[in-house]
This record gives structure tokens, sequence and C-alpha cells, in this order.
């Protein structure tokens, strides 16, 4: 009965860890790629990781290397453009703040100079 029992908890191991696995795909991958997949009743519950992966495999074209890297650069440069324009955001956002001040700086100014005649009438 040990043998048994050992195979037992080894068969129990491996369908966790398939299970875990199959989850772990389904997941990480959008279902609009699998969904041919899925069945109207059980879902994904009889799609093993093997199927998963073959239709994956087979039905989408594979990344080279040089694939990977032209998508990288790309995403570089879209990510150094959202950085210019959130910069020019961050200037023009900066140079109307200014412009608000400056105004500011000279009503109040302005406010000062005609207080102080009236100021003086008092002294």
């Amino acid at each position: 009965m040990p043998q048994c029992d050992n195979l037992l908890e080894s068969f129990h191991h491996y369908t966790q860890v398939r299970e875990a696995l199959r989850q772990q795909i389904l997941l990480a991958i959008d279902s609009i790629y699998y969904h041919v997949l899925e069945d109207e009743t059980f879902g994904y519950a009889d799609v093993t990781v093997l199927a998963l992966l073959t239709h994956l495999e087979t039905t989408y074209a594979t990344l080279s290397a040089d694939d990977l890297a032209r998508i990288e650069s790309e995403i570089e440069k879209h990510q150094q453009a959202i950085a210019e324009l959130e910069l020019e955001r961050n200037r023009v956002m900066f140079t109307s703040y200014l412009s608000r001040l400056k105004k500011e700086y000279e009503l109040r100014r302005q406010e000062t100079m005609t207080l102080k005649p009236t100021l003086s009438v008092f002294l």
C-alpha cells in the first residue's frame, strides 16, 4: 500500500502543477488568442497545457530576436515622444503660471502705488 500511496500522491502533485501552469498561461495571455478552444459547457477545463501551447504556436507567428528588438525600439520611441509631450505640457503650464504671477504682481504694485498718495494725507 505505501507504493500506491506514493503514486497517488505523485499523481495528485502532478495534477496540481499542471492546473497551476494552465491557469498561469490562461491569465498571462489575452483570451482573444485562445477563445476558440473554449467549450460552451466546460470552458477551458478540458484544455490541456499542450493544447494551449500548440494552438498559440501554430496559430500565431513566432517572434524572432530581431522582431523583439524592433518592438523594443518602437516602444522606446513612443516613450521618448510621450516624455517630450509631457515636457512641453509642463513648459506651457509653467509659462502660463508665470504669466499669471506677473499680472498679479503688476496689479498689486499698481494698488500699492495708488495707496501711497492717499496714505500721505493721513500722515
